[in-house]
C-alpha cells in the first residue's frame, strides 16, 4: 500500500478538525488555542467568535454571547509577567459585533455610543448604576507581558460582572497563583481558557435585561513543556489543570481540580453537549505528537520533541540525596574525587563561602562552593561522564538543609509542599525566588547532560547548583556550548575530564518582597582538564587539550561564548572576582603529574 495513503488514513480526523478551525479563525488567531483547536461542544447561534485584534495584531480569541452581552470564554497564551497592570488604556468595544463599522480592531468607546453597539455587546453605561459588581477580566492583563497585549485585555468583550469581593479576593489570588506557577514551571507555551456559567441573573438598565451575571468563573490551562523537576505538589498540576469559583460576596475559596473534573462540572451547570472538551485530546502530549506528526509529515515534517513524564517517588529524593557542608573537601571520603589531583580551585578570599559535598544515594557526586549571602554557587566542580545527552526529568528540585543547620543530617531534600522555615531562606535560594521573574531560568552549573548515571543526574537538581540565567542565553549559546563540550570530551578525552563551572557576580539581584534574594550572574565561565586525551585527534580539537576554558555574558544579546586558554580565563577572573594573585583553577595548571613521588622530583 502507498505509505502516503496510510498516513492520510491515520490523519483524517486531525485534518477534519483543522479544516473546521481554519473556517472560523485565521492562522494568526488559532495560535492562541492548543493545537489550533477551540473548545468543542459550545455551539449556539447567539455565540460569536471574535479574534481580538489590537494595534495591527491578533492578541487572543473570545467566544461572545451577543444576547447576554458577555463572553462565554476567552482563550489566550500566557506570557511570563511580574504581575504589573497597565492602567492608562481606555475601555474598548468590538466593532466586529456592530452594524455601523467594518473595522477589525477593538476601539475606544466614543463619547456618544451608537445604539447598534448596545444591541450586540455591553457598554460602559451598563455598569454605571450598579454597586455590587466590577468589570472582571477573563484574560487578565497580569497574564500578559507586552504593553499592547495588556492593553488589548481592556475591552468589554473580555469582561464579565464580578462581585467586587470575589474579583479582588479569591479570583485575583487564583490569577496570581497561576501566574507564579506558570512563570516558575512552564517552559513552553501555556494555553489558557477562562469562562463563565450563567443561571439567568441579569444587570438591568431602563428595565431591560442588559448583561448576564455569571454564577461561576472557571479557568483551565495546558502546558505540555513543563519543568518535570518541579516539586511533586506542583508537578501533579501539569500538563493541564483547572479551577472554578463561585461569583458571590461570601464565596468559598476557589477550587482547583483536574481538567476532566471541570468539564464534568460544566456539563452539569451550563449548556454544552456530551462531546464538550476544553483542550484538544485533553492536552495529552502523546496525542500532540501524533497530531504534529500528521500535519508536519504532509508538509515535510520538522523536528519535534517527545515529552515523557514519569511518576516520581518522593521518598527516594528525600532519603537517598545527601549534601554535606564541610570545612574542606578532603574531609569527606571520595568528595575530592570530583577535583583534579584532589585539589579545589585556590585563591578565593571570602571566608564566608561554604564548601558543599553534594552527595546522593550515599555517594559523593560533585562539589560546590556556595555563597549564602547572595544565595548562588560560586562554582560547581565535577567529573564529566560520557553521555548521549538525554536529560533526567523525574526528580524534584532540592535544597540544602545543612546551610541552615550545622547539626543537620546532611540530606539534600526536595522542597516541601507547605511552609519552609525562614532560616532556610536566609541561607539559600528557594523556588519562590523564581516565581515572579520573567527574564530568568534556573541554569545548571553542573548540567545533567554531562552525567550518565541516573543518580548523578538527579543530584544536579538542587538549587545550590543553579543560578539565574537569561532565558535566551540559557537555551541558546550556553546550552550549545555545553553540547559542544559534551561531544568534544566524549570523542577525544580518554581518561577523566574534570570540569569547573562558575559565575561572576557584580551586584544585580532578584528581589522578592522588596528584599534582595538571589544574585544574578553577569558572566558564566567554565574550564575543563583532561590529561589523558587522544593525541591523534584533528589539530583543531587537539589544541583544546589537555585543558581549555570559556566565558560568556549572561545576557539576551551579545552573549557569544568565547573559548580561550585556562590561563586567559584565570586572568579575567583575577581582575573581576574576589580572588588573590595565587588564583588557580586546576592544580599545576592541569599539567600531567610526574611519575615520580613529590619528594624525588627535581633532584639529581
Amino acid at each position: 500500500m502507498d505509505p502516503w495513503a496510510v498516513l492520510l488514513v491515520f490523519c483524517i480526523p486531525l485534518l477534519t478538525v483543522r479544516a473546521e478551525v481554519q473556517k472560523d479563525f485565521s492562522e494568526e488567531c488559532r495560535a492562541f488555542m492548543y493545537m489550533g483547536t477551540p473548545p468543542r461542544g459550545l455551539e449556539d447561534r447567539s455565540f460569536k467568535k471574535i479574534c481580538q485584534r489590537y494595534n495591527g495584531k491578533a492578541r487572543y480569541v473570545t467566544l461572545y454571547d451577543v444576547v447576554d452581552h458577555i463572553p462565554v470564554y476567552s482563550a489566550y497564551t500566557f506570557k511570563r509577567s511580574d504581575g504589573s497592570k497597565k492602567v492608562d488604556v481606555p475601555w474598548m468595544f468590538e466593532p466586529q459585533l456592530s452594524m455601523t463599522s467594518d473595522s477589525g480592531e477593538m476601539q475606544a468607546f466614543p463619547p456618544n455610543a451608537h445604539g447598534s453597539f448596545a444591541d450586540t455587546q455591553a457598554v460602559l453605561e451598563d455598569y454605571s448604576n450598579i454597586v455590587e459588581f466590577e468589570r472582571g477580566h477573563l484574560n487578565p492583563d497580569e497574564h500578559q507581558a507586552h504593553p499592547d497585549d495588556k492593553a488589548s485585555t481592556y475591552t468589554l468583550t473580555n469582561v464579565v460582572p464580578q462581585v467586587r469581593e470575589f474579583n479582588i479576593g479569591h479570583w485575583k489570588r487564583q490569577e496570581h497563583i497561576i501566574r507564579r506557577r506558570l512563570n516558575n514551571y512552564c517552559r513552553g507555551t501555556a494555553f489558557i481558557v477562562t469562562g463563565v456559567t450563567t443561571s439567568g441573573r441579569m444587570i438591568r438598565r431602563y428595565n431591560i435585561n442588559r448583561v448576564a451575571i455569571p454564577t461561576y468563573l472557571w479557568s483551565a490551562y495546558c502546558c505540555v513543556d513543563y519543568d518535570h523537576n518541579a516539586p511533586f505538589a506542583e508537578r501533579s498540576k501539569f500538563p493541564a489543570f483547572a479551577s472554578h469559583g463561585l461569583n458571590e460576596k461570601d464565596a468559598p475559596e476557589v477550587i482547583e481540580m483536574a481538567v476532566d473534573q471541570l468539564e464534568d462540572f460544566l456539563k452539569r451547570n451550563t449548556f454544552v453537549d456530551k462531546k464538550f472538551q476544553l483542550f484538544y485530546e485533553n492536552c495529552d502530549p502523546k496525542k500532540k505528537i501524533r497530531a504534529t506528526l500528521c500535519r508536519s509529515s504532509l508538509s515535510k515534517m520538522p523536528h519535534y520533541m517527545l515529552l515523557v513524564s514519569f511518576i516520581v517517588t518522593i521518598w527516594l529524593s528525600e532519603h537517598w540525596g545527601t549534601a554535606i557542608v564541610v570545612e574542606d573537601f578532603n574531609h569527606i571520603e571520595r568528595c575530592k574525587d570530583s577535583l583534579y589531583m584532589g585539589t579545589p580551585p585556590r585563591g578565593f578570599k571570602d571566608p564566608n563561602l561554604k564548601k558543599i559535598c553534594q552527595r546522593y544515594a550515599d555517594k559523593p557526586r560533585f562539589v560546590t562552593l556556595y555563597d549564602p549571602k547572595i544565595r548562588i554557587p560560586v562554582y560547581s566542580a565535577y567529573t564529566f561522564k560520557k553521555t548521549e545527552a538525554d536529560r533526567r526529568v523525574d526528580y524534584p528540585w532540592m535544597y540544602e538543609p545543612q546551610l541552615a543547620e550545622i547539626d543537620g543530617n546532611g540530606n539534600m531534600m526536595s522542597f516541601p509542599t507547605g511552609y519552609l522555615h525562614m532560616k532556610f531562606e536566609d541561607s539559600q535560594a528557594v523556588l519562590d525566588d523564581y516565581s515572579d521573574v520573567v527574564l530568568y531560568e534556573r541554569g545548571h552549573l553542573n548540567p545533567d547532560q554531562h552525567q550518565s548515571d541516573p543518580q548523578d543526574r538527579a543530584a544536579t537538581y538542587t538549587l545550590t547548583n543553579v543560578v539565574p540565567e537569561i532565558r535566551e542565553f540559557n537555551i541558546g549559546p550556553w546550552r550549545q556550548y555545553e553540547e559542544r563540550i559534551r561531544l568534544r570530551l566524549n570523542n577525544f578525552c580518554r581518561g577523566i575530564a574534570y570540569v569547573v563551572t562558575g559565575v561572576i557576580h557584580t551586584g544585580n539581584m532578584i528581589r522578592r518582597n522588596n528584599l534582595n534574594r538571589v544574585g544574578i550572574p553577569e558572566d558564566v565561565w567554565s574550564a575543563y582538564c583532561c590529561t589523558d586525551y587522544d593525541r591523534n585527534s584533528p589539530h583543531v580539537e587537539r589544541i583544546h587539550f589537555p585543558t581549555y576554558a570559556a566565558i560568556a555574558k549572561n545576557a539576551k544579546e551579545g552573549n557569544t561564548v568565547q573559548e580561550m586558554t585556562v590561563l586567559e580565563l584565570e586572568l579575567i577572573l583575577t581582575k573581576r572576582m574576589n580572588v588573590d594573585m595565587n588564583f588557580q583553577l586546576f592544580y599545576d595548571n592541569c599539567n600531567s603529574p610526574s611519575p615520580l613521588p613529590p619528594n624525588l622530583q627535581h633532584t639529581k
